[in-house]
């Protein structure tokens, strides 16, 4: 009996101490490892560096668990900033295992390679690996965990590139299936990121309504780990509101949860310098001065010597300084300014370049009296100058005028009917018999598949886009609403063509696209070009951006950018796309063509177009 009993302990010895045949995704448990990886742990190193060579002496032979090992090597290869081994090490990763069979495994691999390129400023590289994931899971293992997980890493990449709406998408679809495969993910990750994307759209109301799911989540589970964050993104609301008693409110809720020292993917020494940050805001804008003093100087002290002290629009030096000034301690007030613009200097986005100049000026009024009396002075004598000399300006200005009106009614018909022909070209060419053909077979194979439903939406797609392109033969103008509305139904129609292997991103920012007039279907042909001749042959998914955005008052610019094969220029006698662009471009603004410009490869990976436009009509 008892030599029965050794045997069975033997066993069950020999089962535990063997590697494991199969793997799911919960079969090692990476989280110390993870906690060294993120600089929690920094005195782990060595023991991490052991631990991940043990693990891959022990799946040397097991290809499906072993490429997540050597994939987890590879980050904390890259945590350590050794790159080259980094790269080795999730070039064996990729290498180890191949096929169906290496799902959903893979998907892990590809997301720690995904993270590697967006820690690295690389985020189209990191963009078109996660997108590639995310096919991959959902032909191979659609029941997975880890595609929840590449969904919401796909939306942090597309909130980086402020595709808000697009962020969005995906986080829902986090929510979506891991509601279906029953997968707690953590639901309070997604809510705050829900929060923070509403919060830059200014929809502070839905972003409190995400964040207060994000402490209800936690609250169900009795997991507190985000909850210092979760209040600290609820107070910003607030003060974004102007409410600065319920910011005070949350703000103390956040100090109470950062205090237990551990928050979830968050730099902990950071998020106590924001908080003690908006602490001392709070109070400033209650007229607390004493109080405020003591919270920014708080934040000073958390703040690492390579941390910008700038977020949420407020400068800590900015504060501090204010606190000075209003205890009437200069030299204190003019040092923190002094840093505030030192500081303003070193953060490189267009977007703080009128808070500099804005803090410039009061720096400069609060502290330097004289000059400021000495430029008003000046501004005073070049403004009866400007005076003096306008009505002269005037009547030479006037003379000009008339002359070219005369020169200007002269030619105005020959250009108009040039532009109409040109037109008209533009409108044939997207609805040639060769696009139409090929959308119809594609319908066509869809319904021999049996999918009723997607054969109807491909074909409600199809003939909308056939009815907006008949409204256009109609009108000189169409709103940059109503064509990036076409342009987006007739990619519809060529991503069910080419079964969904790219994908288009628009993003417009400041825009009022509703309201500005261009020429019908302005980017359609080169939205044609990257899909049927760049995106042609190539074996990685085709990634199309369109960027609008504001030059000046009066002028738009377009930014057109693919991952595709180059553009090729084609010699023949027959009019080309480009040409009748160039040729529509020159009617519309002469300086505006001088502004088109393609750049592809060698010097770009793939083909980069830009042109100015200058808005002649607007609906008022």
């Amino acid at each position: 009996m008892i030599r029965n009993k050794a045997i069975v302990f033997l066993f069950f010895i020999l089962l535990f101490l063997l590697p494991k045949m199969g793997y799911s995704q919960s079969d090692l448990n990476f989280e110390a490892v993870d906690s060294v990886i993120e600089g929690h742990q920094t005195d782990r190193y060595s023991w991490c560096k052991d631990q991940l060579e043990l693990l891959k002496k022990r799946y040397r032979g097991f290809p499906k668990t072993g490429q997540v090992v050597y994939a987890k090597s590879a980050e904390f290869m890259a945590s350590r900033r050794f790159d080259a081994q980094a790269e080795a090490e999730m070039k064996e990763a990729i290498r180890m295992c191949k096929g169906e069979q290496c799902y959903p495994e893979k998907g892990i691999v590809n997301m720690i390679n995904a993270e590697y390129y967006f820690k690295r400023d690389k985020i189209v590289m990191a963009l078109e690996i996660i997108l590639q994931n995310n096919l991959e899971l959902e032909k191979w293992s659609p029941s997975s965990k880890v595609l929840s997980d590449s969904y919401l890493q796909t939306a942090k990449y597309y909130n980086n590139l402020d595709f808000y709406e697009k962020a969005k998408d995906y986080l829902k679809k986090t929510i979506q299936h891991s509601g279906k495969i029953k997968y707690n993910v953590n639901l309070s990750k997604v809510y705050n990121q829900l929060g923070r994307i509403l919060r830059r759209q200014k929809k502070s109301q839905e972003a409190l309504k995400y964040f207060k799911k994000s402490i209800k989540n936690d609250d169900l589970h009795k997991k507190f780990s985000l909850h210092a964050a979760t209040y600290s993104n609820i107070a910003a609301v607030f003060i974004d509101l102007k409410n600065y008693d319920s910011a005070y409110f949350y703000l103390k809720k956040a100090k109470k949860y950062a205090a237990k020292g551990y928050v979830l993917n968050t730099d902990l020494l950071g998020l106590k310098a924001t908080i003690n940050k908006r602490m001392a805001l709070v109070f400033i804008r209650k007229n607390a001065t004493d109080s405020a003093l003591y919270y920014g100087k708080k934040a000073l002290h958390y703040y690492s010597i390579n941390s910008y002290f700038l977020n949420d629009q407020e400068s800590l030096y900015g504060i501090l300084s204010e606190c000075h000034e209003k205890k009437s301690v200069h030299d204190s007030a003019l040092y923190y300014r002094k840093l505030e613009l030192k500081e303003l200097k070193s953060v490189q986005f267009l977007e703080k370049k009128d808070l500099v100049d804005k803090t410039t000026q009061q720096a400069k009024i609060k502290f330097q009296g004289e000059a400021i009396r000495l430029l008003r002075d000046k501004n005073q004598l070049e403004k009866e100058l400007f005076q003096s000399e306008r009505i002269i300006v005037f009547v030479i200005l006037l003379l000009i005028a008339l002359i070219l009106y005369g020169y200007y009614r002269k030619n105005i018909l020959r250009q108009e009917q040039a532009a109409l022909q040109l037109e008209q070209k533009v409108l044939r060419s997207q609805m040639n018999p060769h696009f139409i053909f090929n959308a119809l077979v594609a319908i066509q194979n869809s319904m021999m598949d049996n999918n009723i439903l997607e054969s109807a939406s491909h074909v409600a797609k199809f003939a909308k886009l056939i009815r907006q392109n008949f409204d256009f033969t109609q009108k000189e103008y169409v709103t940059l609403e109503e064509d990036l509305d076409a342009l987006q139904n007739y990619i519809s129609v060529q991503k069910m063509r080419f079964q969904q292997k790219f994908d288009c991103f628009i993003a417009y920012r400041d825009v009022e696209i509703e309201s500005i007039l261009i020429p019908p279907l302005l980017l359609q042909p080169f939205v044609e070009n990257a899909i049927e001749s760049g995106f042609k042959g190539i074996n990685k998914f085709g990634i199309l951006k369109i960027e609008i955005f504001t030059v000046s008052k009066k002028k738009i610019g377009f930014r057109i950018t693919d991952n595709g094969v180059g553009f090729k220029v084609v010699k023949d006698d027959k009019l080309h796309s480009t040409e009748i662009f160039k040729a529509r471009l020159s009617l519309h603004n002469t300086n505006d063509l001088n502004s088109f410009t393609i750049v592809s490869r060698p010097d770009f990976e793939g083909t980069k177009i830009e042109f100015k436009y200058t808005v002649k009509k607007c609906i008022k």
